[in-house]
């Protein structure tokens, strides 16, 4: 073949690859959204329209994603929203996500700036990366419980005011933008509560559900405006520095079940005032709960250990020990220069 003829062939190909994909990038389309059918032929994912110089540039307002979709006689369950799907999608305000997806894939929502509010429901097994990437104006986010890992996922919404948190074990939180959150709501199936989770957040109130058995380190550390803390009954370790920094915490209730309250769980909370200690028997105490502040103190009905140097030096006035306490440990109230008033049950057996 001469040269020349070598050199069309190659213009040519140059020439196919650079024009814009067609049609068939996508296998249909159904209600203007396009969509690709997966390997189990019985599903399918929702994906971005190729044919068009701007993905789904005539998109507005709230997009209903269907549970299922018909084409050709033959209808399909739609379980992902694939890669680059709604990626810039500007005059997108809402998405209803339903409960049939499984898979939110990478970029698929990146820079939807208008977007204000999303629910990715339990079922969403994962989330891609920078799947939600420069979404400036989302507000409200509901994550569903089967989400075990959110890094880079919402990079960039620093608007992000609102949290509804469900997942069951999430271990990675990377970057997530925290620092604009105001409200949070946890919800009644998560166990653990990540490393560095909404460390200095502006969250004013806490309540832990007695589903989560772990808080880990630093998970509320450097909360200015956190007030007020309820940690569930199954809470069994308060990782270290859990919530150090949190200079304007007033009230703390403490769990049944919590058995070890890590080093700086509570450092920097000077302004402690109130506390409600429901911990039957915490063996790993070590004085890491700040107490010269706390001027008052209540002691569940099931507590059986008062720990060792317990509220030694607060300014406590009073102290009722119920009938379930057996143990008082070593040095636990002393110091207690306005204490004037004690009961102490009638199964107390050693006071320290």
């Amino acid at each position: 073949m001469k040269l020349s003829q070598l050199l069309k062939c190659y213009l040519l190909a140059l020439l196919l690859n650079a024009l814009p994909l067609s049609a068939t990038a996508y296998d249909f389309k159904v209600d203007g959204l396009a969509y690709n059918i997966n390997s189990d032929g019985k599903s399918v994912s929702v994906t971005c329209d190729t044919t068009a110089s701007t993905n789904y540039p005539n998109l507005y307002g709230v997009v209903s994603i269907p549970s299922t979709v018909k084409y050709n006689k033959k209808t399909y369950k739609v379980t992902a929203i694939g890669d680059y799907a709604f990626n810039g999608c500007t005059g997108l305000t809402g998405v209803d996500i339903p409960e049939t997806i499984e898979y939110i894939r990478s970029h698929s929502f990146s820079f939807c700036q208008n977007l204000t509010e999303i629910v990715i429901p339990d079922n969403v097994i994962g989330l891609g990366s920078y799947s939600f990437e420069g979404c400036i104006g989302l507000k409200k986010l509901s994550i569903g419980s089967k989400v075990s890992a959110i890094n880079g996922v919402f990079k960039g919404c620093t608007g992000l005011t609102e949290l509804i948190w469900n997942p069951v074990n999430c271990f990675d939180m990377g970057d997530f933008p925290k620092e604009n959150i105001s409200s949070l709501s946890i919800g009644p199936k998560v166990e653990v509560i990540p490393y560095n989770f909404l460390s200095g957040s502006k969250i004013t109130s806490l309540t832990v559900p007695n589903s989560v058995i772990s808080i880990q380190s630093c998970a509320f550390a450097d909360c200015g405006e956190l007030t007020d803390v309820v940690i569930g009954n199954a809470v069994s370790v308060i990782g270290s520095e859990a919530f150090s920094g949190c200079s304007k915490l007033t009230r703390l209730t403490i769990g049944e079940s919590v058995n070890s309250i890590d080093d700086e769980a509570f450092s920097g909370c000077s302004n402690l005032a109130e506390l409600t200690w429901n911990a039957i028997d915490c063996r790993f105490y070590n004085r890491n709960i700040p107490k010269n502040a706390i001027n008052r103190v209540t002691i569940g009905s099931k507590v059986k250990k008062i720990p060792d140097y317990f509220l030694d030096g607060s300014l406590i006035t009073n102290v009722i020990l119920p009938n379930s306490v057996t143990t008082v440990g070593e040095s636990a109230f002393a110091g207690c220069a306005e204490l004037t008033d004690i009961v102490i049950g009638k199964t107390v057996n050693v006071i320290g």
